[in-house]
């Protein structure tokens, strides 16, 4: 005895997804808060450059650096399918944050 499985239309179930997945990615990007929505993803980053970009970009940083960078997990980053981006605002946060003061001397 085979127990039988209701047909799905799956044409049309994966479509329906698709088009929510659309609305919702829409809504995000329109700035319209959704229900449940917690609102802490980082929002006004600025371009985001490839690891290239941005060895280009900032002469300080070579691109063995950046990768290093990334994989010790010391420079926030996101990515694109393979591929590591760097929002600009993260790359000055980092060279704010390692930024040295020079000494104040005290004559006297």
């Amino acid at each position: 005895m085979s127990a039988t499985i209701p047909a799905v239309p799956a044409a049309r179930s994966l479509q329906a997804m698709a088009i929510r997945k659309d609305e919702v990615m829409a809504v995000r990007s329109a700035g319209i808060v959704i229900q449940g929505d917690t609102g802490d993803r980082p929002r006004g980053r600025g371009r985001y450059l490839t690891l290239q970009q941005a060895a280009d970009a900032y002469p300080a940083f070579s691109l063995r650096l950046l990768r290093r960078l990334a994989q010790e997990r010391r420079i926030a980053f996101s990515r694109a399918g393979r591929c590591i981006v760097l929002a600009e605002a993260d790359i000055e946060g980092y060279l704010d944050h390692n930024r040295v003061e020079p000494a104040r001397w005290r004559s006297g």
